[in-house]
């Protein structure tokens, strides 16, 4: 996961929800359950998906909070289809 993820460098999404037995989907009370989000990851981004806030500081290693434009580019383009 090294490298800057705007100049082609890796990432990971965490969406914060889980399955349920019959497929639906259940949002997870906190999106990380941790408290120290991918801590030997080198490089590279993690984008959280907290609609209510619930991650705490201490789980971000001095990481940001908001989206760049640039950076909500890099997510959206991840859902894109693949051909």
């Amino acid at each position: 996961m090294a490298g800057d993820p705007l100049n082609g460098g890796g990432f990971v999404i965490v969406n914060g929800i889980e399955f349920d037995t019959k497929g639906r989907v259940v949002p997870q009370e906190s999106p990380y359950p941790g408290s120290n989000l991918f801590s030997l990851a080198s490089g590279g981004a993690i984008y959280i998906r907290d609609p209510h806030h619930k991650l705490v500081p201490e789980q971000l290693n001095g990481g940001l909070y908001r989206l760049s434009p640039q950076d909500r580019g890099v997510v959206h383009a991840s859902y894109l289809p693949r051909y």
